[in-house]
């Protein structure tokens, strides 16, 4: 699928069981984006929440479905401790658009010389906080290498001055990163979680 938005010529590529959940959102993006009505993106967030994205109304949910269980994992005093310190922050008063929600390396092609050919499976998109964006990247493709402290922090400073050219990141976004970035990893650690150990002892 090619999709121009906001000037710049974006290819999809789907795979065949995503591809009615990918052509509704497109489907209904391109709807704003051929009458430049890009405002209107806002428009979207009721439509992506009924398909099941994991929100700030998905994360607490999951989050509490874990406390009231019995589920025995590694380590979980500590991350429901880093749950409790992220849950009731507001995200939402950050600025928000349409992001990928799933923005990992093996979702990323690149040619031979580096440079982003194209960016895969959109069917995690939805209407949120940049900073969740933001913080996978941080996460999934700098933090989860273990590089020394200060290489570490040169690689996201230099990606935040980097993403900053095409949309500049607010002070207060600024100031909660670190606490984007321990929400956006509990989400996914609670997610696989609530999926292995609660959904399927239900099914069973």
């Amino acid at each position: 699928v090619s999709l121009l938005l906001q000037g710049k010529q974006l290819t999809v590529f789907v795979a065949n069981n995503k591809i009615q959940v990918l052509s509704e959102k497109l489907e209904y993006w391109k709807t704003f984006i051929c009458h430049h009505e890009l405002d209107s993106f806002s428009k979207l967030k009721d439509f992506v929440d009924v398909n099941g994205n994991v929100n700030e109304c998905g994360f607490l949910n999951i989050y509490d479905k874990i406390c009231q269980s019995d589920i025995d994992f590694q380590d979980k005093e500590k991350l429901l401790n880093l749950a409790s310190e992220v849950k009731d922050y507001d995200f939402s008063q950050l600025e928000c658009g349409i992001i990928h929600g799933d923005i990992f390396p093996d979702n990323v092609l690149f040619d031979e010389n580096n440079n982003i050919k194209a960016i895969l499976d959109f069917n995690e998109s939805y209407y949120a906080p940049f900073i969740f964006d933001i913080a996978v990247v941080i996460n999934f493709w700098i933090k989860i290498n273990k590089y020394d402290f200060f290489t570490e922090n040169n690689f996201i400073r230099d990606f935040l001055n980097y993403y900053s050219k095409q949309r500049k990141i607010t002070n207060q976004e600024l100031k909660v990163i670190d606490l984007a970035c321990k929400k956006v990893a509990l989400t996914f650690i609670f997610l696989r979680l609530y999926r292995e150990k609660i959904e399927n002892s239900y099914q069973k």
